[in-house]
């Protein structure tokens, strides 16, 4: 889990499935994120976030994706989830995918605002890897999360 004060971005975030999705959604959510960041990999400066994006992907699934590690998993974020209280610390969404960034903002309580970073985009799901304000700033409740999202381009 990517920890940030108080706030954190599931495993389950990270691959952009329910926390009851099935070992077959997780599976098929897994292999969709990996072979995308395999075609991103390729965008030179981007490469921190890729990264970033591969190594939080692979860690998420050798937690979901073994079923004694998920549901010690599951049981830490039910304690969690009983203990947040208070002003929120801004999650950390960088290095994730958009859809993933949509429902932690969501969950959050924040607004999303969204900044294309790529004229001509490919049809294929974009990466977070801006946003503001900074992770861990602790912010009012309903302030904007404003995120940078970029897609590989077509070819010209």
């Amino acid at each position: 889990m990517i920890r940030v004060g108080q706030e954190s971005v599931t495993w389950y975030d990270v691959l952009g499935v329910n926390a009851g999705a099935s070992a077959v959604t997780l599976r098929r959510a897994y292999d969709e994120r990996a072979l995308l960041l395999r075609a991103y990999r390729t965008a030179e400066p981007m490469a921190g976030a890729v990264a970033r994006a591969a190594s939080s992907v692979e860690e998420a699934w050798q937690v979901l994706g073994d079923p004694e590690r998920r549901k010690r998993y599951d049981a830490q974020l039910r304690v969690r989830e009983q203990a947040t209280s208070g002003r929120p610390a801004v999650p950390d969404v960088r290095g994730l995918f958009y859809r993933s960034s949509q429902g932690i903002a969501a969950m959050a309580g924040l607004p999303l605002a969204v900044i294309r970073l790529t004229a001509d985009p490919l049809p294929v799901e974009g990466l977070v890897v801006g946003q503001s304000p900074e992770p861990g700033e602790t912010i009012r409740r309903r302030s904007t999360l404003t995120v940078e999202v970029w897609h590989p381009g077509r070819a010209n």
